[in-house]
């Protein structure tokens, strides 16, 4: 998981939610990396195992955690500091901007 600490002029309040942001990120990814990579091998004849079975699960279950721990402090964040939970919307809106103009292959 990344644990990078906010790197923007927000405030610390929203660095909670900022981390719960990141992590679900890294934990999509992860999944989706290891998808492709077993699809990868199933169009080559391979076989799904107990055990690749077991880990693709497991990877979805922390990515839905890490999704209701962003939901979670978002939430938070938007009951103590309104304005602040504005300004991380507004970061992760331009972040999700330049990420969708990036080759699939550079993210």
């Amino acid at each position: 998981m990344n644990e990078a600490p906010l790197t923007s002029p927000l405030p610390a309040s929203a660095d909670p939610a900022w981390r719960a942001w990141r992590a679900m990120l890294d934990s999509k990814d992860l999944h989706f990396r290891t998808l492709e990579a077993l699809n990868d091998k199933y169009r080559l004849g391979g076989q799904r195992s107990l055990s690749e079975a077991a880990y693709l699960d497991g990877l979805l279950a922390e990515h839905t955690a890490n999704v209701h721990r962003f939901k979670t402090a978002l939430q938070a964040l938007g009951e103590a500091d309104p304005a602040a939970r504005s300004a991380l919307i507004a970061l992760l809106g331009a972040a999700n901007e330049e990420l969708g103009k990036r080759p699939m292959n550079d993210r």
